[in-house]
């Protein structure tokens, strides 16, 4: 993020996730994480900054992951 000027946000902030293309029998909690995981200290300091999740699956589409960050002011 920092590479292309965009600074780690240090508010508080709303993750949307969609997964395309998964199967049906994959635990939408254990993607969340893994996304989660891979954006903490990179597009965010710490997950614990993460104050609204909002993840979706669908099956039968073409694989893909979208996600959107928001941040959060009070």
């Amino acid at each position: 993020m920092e590479h292309h000027g965009r600074p780690k946000l240090t508010c508080p902030v709303r993750i949307k996730l969609f997964f395309g293309g998964v199967q049906s029998n994959q635990d939408i909690d254990n993607l969340a994480k893994s996304c989660l995981d891979a954006l903490n200290g990179i597009a965010f300091e710490d997950d614990r900054q993460v104050v609204e999740l909002v993840a979706r699956k669908a099956s039968g589409r073409t694989p893909r992951t979208a996600i959107t960050i928001t941040e959060v002011r009070p």
